[in-house]
């Protein structure tokens, strides 16, 4: 389907710049105007890539900063910009500033109820809404609520920061544990007060049950697009880890899930939803939600789900270019530093020959990578040179 190209995009990016690489990609091969603004001093691997027309730094990560950068660069443009976040710390910054930035650019996302949407208790309450399971959960306010904790006989419990509660920085990522004790012990370590946790009972399964709804959900229309991929294998053993190897598999039972949840929490933009099959209880669980695009969402170029492309058509009037997937013919994704790491910490026999296994059928298989194309080279450059970067510092650590 031909899309106009009748308004520039501007990505808000931060970190390495691995999902605006795919925002980058997906409307720079349709010849759309993209521009990146991202923090400076990053090596912002979207930056790099030949369809990205113009790259703005800006000096200090608040909102006050990015918002004067963008005002100014949206007063370059003869038509109002579309304006596209890559994580959750540009949506974060974007939203401390959404009637400014939703004056100035087409939104693409409910920037004003991005804090709402975020907080992991409320999505796991709309998700119970909705009529899908969740895992059985507690949000403790005092170490008191910590002790009272108390999981059900065999199964471990997690501990991760509420975004919601941790908007800039968490003192940790997630950690496991097998009861209320050794949460505290560990807990005290990082804060306080355990405000802003959120305790949850490990929903039982290795990598191949983790899952991921990816799509859009049109404000105009209503209608959303949706598109499931299981997370093959991901970056590391356990809770908290990110996909680096997935391929898609329509599962007609999470595109209702999905949908039921999208209606439940009345949103509209992109999501990335991720479930688990728990191996326990033989039923979907939700997981969390995302609400922007994730560094996977590279897989729908060739599956009928650039998440990039429908956004932009839908803001700008446009008909949702659709191209559905035939269920027998899936679309890989393949992060290879991931793969590599994963490979290096790997104690599990098993989990290496699989890896390798799943790497040597990389280049005989539909993949979309995701970093390397052929057609843009500069990412993949600049990613072997931050690799290089890497070592050496390493190599002048362990001298000293």
């Amino acid at each position: 389907m031909a899309i106009e190209v009748s308004h520039p995009v501007v990505v808000v990016s931060h970190g390495s710049g691995i999902n605006a690489l795919a925002i980058v990609r997906s409307l720079g091969r349709r010849a759309i105007q993209v521009h990146l603004v991202a923090p400076i001093g990053t090596q912002n691997l979207a930056a790099a890539s030949r369809f990205c027309v113009g790259v703005h730094w800006i000096r200090e990560e608040t909102p006050e900063c990015l918002l004067r950068t963008l005002i100014a660069l949206a007063a370059t443009f003869h038509k109002r910009p579309v304006i596209m976040c890559d994580s959750d710390e540009a949506l974060h910054l974007v939203s401390s500033a959404a009637d400014a930035v939703n004056d100035a650019f087409i939104p693409t996302c409910q920037y004003k109820r991005f804090h709402e949407l975020q907080d992991k208790q409320y999505q796991s309450a709309m998700a119970v809404k909705a009529g899908i399971l969740t895992p059985r959960s507690w949000y403790p306010q005092s170490w008191s609520d910590v002790a009272a904790i108390t999981a059900t006989p065999g199964r471990r419990l997690i501990v991760k920061p509420n975004p919601s509660v941790f908007t800039t920085s968490a003192p940790f990522k997630i950690f496991e544990a097998p009861d209320a004790e050794a949460i505290e012990q560990t807990l005290r370590r990082y804060v306080s007060v355990p405000t802003g946790m959120i305790v949850q009972e490990f929903v039982e399964g290795d990598d191949a049950q983790m899952w991921a709804a990816l799509g859009y959900r049109s404000a105009r229309t209503g209608l959303s697009e949706i598109l499931t991929v299981s997370k093959v294998r991901q970056s590391g053993e356990g809770a908290g880890g990110v996909g680096i190897v997935c391929r898609t598999q329509q599962v007609p039972t999470l595109h209702r899930a999905t949908q039921r949840f999208l209606e439940a929490i009345d949103y509209h933009g992109p999501f990335a939803i991720e479930y688990k099959y728990s191996t326990q209880d033989r039923e979907f669980v939700f997981i969390e939600a995302n609400y922007r695009t994730a560094r996977i969402n590279v897989i729908g170029r060739r599956a009928g789900g650039d998440v990039p492309l429908m956004m932009y058509a839908s803001v700008t009037g446009q008909d949702i270019p659709r191209s559905p997937l035939r269920s027998d013919d899936a679309v890989w994704y393949y992060d290879m530093k991931g793969c590599r790491e994963r490979l290096r910490r790997s104690a599990d026999p098993a989990v290496s020959v699989s890896l390798l296994r799943h790497m040597l059928l990389a280049p005989w298989r539909r993949t979309e990578w995701a970093v390397h194309s052929w057609n843009d080279l500069g990412p993949t450059l600049r990613s072997w040179a931050n690799l290089a970067r890497e070592v050496r510092e390493k190599a002048r650590r362990r001298v000293a």
